[in-house]
């Protein structure tokens, strides 16, 4: 229980009945960034008529590493997300032991092991992709990242070549269950609405799809996602049928909005700043000039490819923001936080704070090298968040996007269109690029292998 003399939490700023909603729906990030500077690690939040209590800061990450278990659970956060697609199981919902234990089952396929034994089989499919384009065509960037590294998911985790077939419909159910039953952003109407539930239902059909064709066609050493839940309702160990449509899903909605994402930020900074191309291409030239697909040893001692997702991921996070559910009252900083609060965690918060990365808002590839190591100081970097909710396929994702922006560093040769583009951000909740587009200004460089044609929502 508090303490008489444990002070009342300060208010972040806001308006009459609207509270803070404007700032938390124009820049989030960077709203928190100033709030937590001005009122410290703890403040409540208020949005319409909710109140939410914000812990943010380097020991904000710190506590929830070591006490999320303890005290917070996602389940009330995210449940309703999983039942909104029929299958309650899922790693952002489960807590506790459940949570461990579906962690266990599907660490080997999320592993980052699991990508880089097949790195040539990635290259291969991003450059037949890319080989069907022409000089003079302009790309959607959020399009094209969201296509390539769907289709990879597809390849690692299901051994699918049929993603870009329901890619529009995973774009709309995502996005509009996580807005709905999530983030309650928009009203419960918009999961009834004709091209939603036509777009849910195809969707639930292609996993149903994929699973059955993993039982009719099992393969001896396959071992993928769909592989290993299959085996882990076999065994009676925690999945049930019903949830295997959610678990094939998950993947598939994890890379839409995130790692696209990234990769776009990521392509915006090599061709915005002239010193990072140069650092970035001298690294692809020598990979590529060795071999046409290279493997993941090749690709692993590029530095400052490297570098250059951290550092967009630092200024352009994942997760900047964890909701959880208070089930266990705790103190924090001086603060009392009651059972039964919703609380944010701005665990992107310490991405901008200049005591931990200097000059926070500078776009430096060097933070990560030896002697600075910005990121390493504790609690300092967190762009896929923190705790025992840290998302499974960080390393993953992180080798994902070296091995294609790479590639498609060697095969294209772009230019930002049109070239005097300005980078507009919008978070709605996921933070993305707002019309961001390139345009080839050559053939791109043919490889071996057959192009494979683009769905014309990415080229114009």
């Amino acid at each position: 229980m508090p303490d008489a003399l444990t002070p009342e939490l300060p208010v972040a700023p806001g308006l009459p009945l609207l509270g803070s909603l404007r700032p938390m729906l124009s820049d989030p990030l960077q709203f928190l960034v100033k709030t937590h500077m001005a009122l410290g690690p703890v403040f409540a939040l208020n949005v319409l008529n909710r109140r939410f209590v914000v812990l943010a800061g380097a020991e904000a990450n710190q506590f929830m590493i070591g006490n999320e278990r303890a005290h917070l659970r996602n389940g009330p956060v995210f449940g309703g997300f999983g039942e909104e697609l029929g299958g309650e199981l899922f790693l952002a919902s489960a807590d506790g032991d459940v949570h461990k234990r579906l962690r266990r089952i599907q660490t080997p396929s999320y592993s980052a092991d699991h990508l880089e034994t097949r790195v040539p089989e990635v290259v291969r499919g991003v450059r037949r992709r890319l080989g069907a384009l022409a000089a003079g065509q302009t790309l959607d960037v959020q399009r094209l990242f969201q296509l390539l590294l769907a289709e990879q998911v597809g390849l690692l985790l299901h051994n699918q070549d049929d993603v870009a077939e329901v890619l529009d419909d995973l774009i709309r159910v995502f996005r509009g269950a996580l807005s709905v039953r999530v983030m309650r952003q928009w009203p419960p109407a918009v999961l009834l609405w004709p091209a939603y539930r036509r777009a849910k239902r195809r969707l639930l059909r292609y996993a149903e799809g994929v699973v059955a064709r993993h039982r009719a066609e099992p393969v001896e050493g396959r071992n993928d996602l769909v592989d290993d839940a299959i085996a882990a309702v076999a065994r009676g160990d925690l999945i049930q049928e019903e949830n295997l449509r959610l678990l094939t899903l998950g993947p598939l909605f994890g890379g839409i909005d995130t790692a696209s994402n990234t990769s776009a930020f990521a392509l915006f900074n090599v061709l915005a700043r002239p010193e990072v191309r140069a650092r970035v291409m001298a690294e692809v030239d020598e990979v590529f000039a060795a071999e046409e697909t290279p493997s993941w040893e090749a690709f692993k001692g590029m530095k400052a490819l490297r570098w250059l997702i951290m550092e967009t991921l630092r200024m352009y996070p994942v997760a900047y923001l964890a909701p959880r559910y208070v089930e266990k009252e705790f103190s924090f900083a001086g603060r009392h936080i009651a059972a039964g609060q919703q609380l944010f965690m701005a665990t992107a918060v310490p991405h901008f704070l200049p005591e931990l990365f200097p000059d926070p808002y500078t776009f430096d590839l060097d933070r990560y090298a030896e002697p600075r190591r910005e990121h390493a100081r504790a609690g300092a970097y967190a762009p896929f968040g923190t705790g025992v909710h840290t998302c499974l396929g960080a390393r993953f994702a992180q080798s994902q996007l070296m091995v294609t922006l790479a590639t498609l560093l060697h095969t294209l040769k772009l230019e930002l269109h049109p070239p005097g583009y300005t980078l507009k951000v919008r978070s709605t909740p996921v933070t993305m690029p707002v019309g961001l587009r390139v345009r080839l200004t050559e053939a791109p460089r043919r490889s071996s292998e057959a192009p494979a044609p683009w769905p014309p929502f990415v080229v114009t």
